[in-house]
C-alpha cells in the first residue's frame, strides 16, 4: 500500500500522523503542534508512525516519545527514560503519570524543561 506523506517544517510526516493531528480542531491542536514541532526540530530524522492509535516518534524500542490528545489537552509520553519525577517535583501543578505529563492549552508551559524531558527520552 502506498503511504502518503505531508511536509511539516521541512520534515516529511506520514499521512496517518497528519490525519491524527488534524482530527482535533480546537485549542488542543495548537498545543499538540507545538510539541510536535519541538520534537521535529530537535530530531528532524526521527521516525514517526501511528502506534497504539497515537503518534509515536522513535529511533528504536529504547528511544521513543508519544504525543496524544486527552480530554482537556495534550499528553507527552516520554518513555521510562524520561525524568517525570524530577519534572513533577519542580512543577507540581501539572498532572503526571509514571512516564507522561499532561498539559492544558492555557497552561504556562516551561518549554525549556519540556525540551529537557524530550532529550532525556531520546538520547541522540
Amino acid at each position: 500500500m502506498l503511504r502518503h506523506k505531508a511536509v511539516v517544517i521541512g520534515v516529511t510526516v506520514d499521512n496517518e500522523v497528519m490525519q491524527f493531528i488534524n482530527n482535533v480542531q480546537d485549542d488542543r491542536r495548537e498545543l499538540f503542534l507545538k510539541l510536535h514541532t519541538m520534537i521535529l526540530k530537535l530530531y528532524p530524522d526521527i521516525g514517526m508512525k501511528i502506534s497504539y492509535n497515537i503518534p509515536k516518534y522513535s529511533y528504536s524500542n529504547d528511544e521513543w516519545l508519544f504525543v496524544s490528545y486527552n480530554k482537556l489537552g495534550v499528553t507527552l509520553h516520554v518513555g521510562y527514560k524520561g525524568n517525570i519525577p524530577g519534572f513533577s517535583a519542580k512543577y507540581p501543578k501539572f498532572k503526571t503519570g509514571k512516564a507522561c505529563v499532561h498539559f492544558k492549552p492555557n497552561d504556562d508551559i516551561p518549554w525549556k524543561d519540556v525540551e529537557a524531558l524530550i532529550k532525556t527520552a531520546v538520547k541522540r
